[in-house]
């Protein structure tokens, strides 16, 4: 399992992978991740993102999508949230495309279920890592806020990020909001 900072890292290197598989449900962390891949990957283009869902649509469909060029063979990065809910065919079809994926697509699937064991996931953790997206621990949210803090090229002292995490650290979004606001107010003065 990839640490999310690494899988971040290795975007703003330009390392830019075709297909990430993203486990677990704090939302906060797959925006922040999807923010970060499509700040890498639509520098100078306008951002051409797909959400699908098998719930909204069918599997087929789904891989339509995916597997459609347009003329212009322009870069698009597809959102499919809940692939082991994809069955039959398309999910043969799915697995083809994620171990040889199109180089102008980008394509994030998000499982919610950190702990999911389902055919889909045993099948692609053979030749795809999977990149935690879970809650962090307690410990992991005062390296967030350090991380936060950089964003804005500030520094904060020990104290302040423990009073940020013990009166805000129930997720890392309520954490950043309040990081976000803070240094809002320090640029301001």
């Amino acid at each position: 399992m990839t640490e999310l900072k690494n899988a971040i890292r290795s975007i703003q290197a330009n390392n830019i992978k075709p297909v990430y598989y993203l486990k677990g449900d704090d939302h906060f962390l797959q925006n922040f991740f999807i923010e970060k891949l499509c700040n890498s990957i639509f520098i100078e283009e306008k951002i051409n993102k797909s959400f699908l869902t098998p719930n909204e649509m069918p599997g087929k469909e789904i891989i339509d999508n995916i597997l459609f060029s347009d003329l212009f063979n322009s870069k698009k990065l597809f959102i499919l949230v809940d692939p082991q809910k994809v069955k039959g065919r398309p999910l043969k079809d799915l697995l083809n495309y994620c171990s040889n994926p199109d180089s102008n697509h980008v394509l994030v699937l998000i499982n919610d279920n950190y702990m999911d064991k389902s055919s889909f996931t045993r099948s692609i953790t053979k030749f795809l890592d999977p990149i935690n997206v879970s809650t962090p621990f307690d410990k992991d949210l005062y390296k967030w806020a350090r991380f936060f803090f950089k964003e804005y090229d500030k520094t904060a002292e020990y104290s302040v990020i423990e009073e940020i995490v013990e009166n805000y650290g129930d997720s890392v979004f309520n954490i950043k909001n309040e990081i976000d606001k803070l240094c809002i107010l320090i640029d301001s003065k």
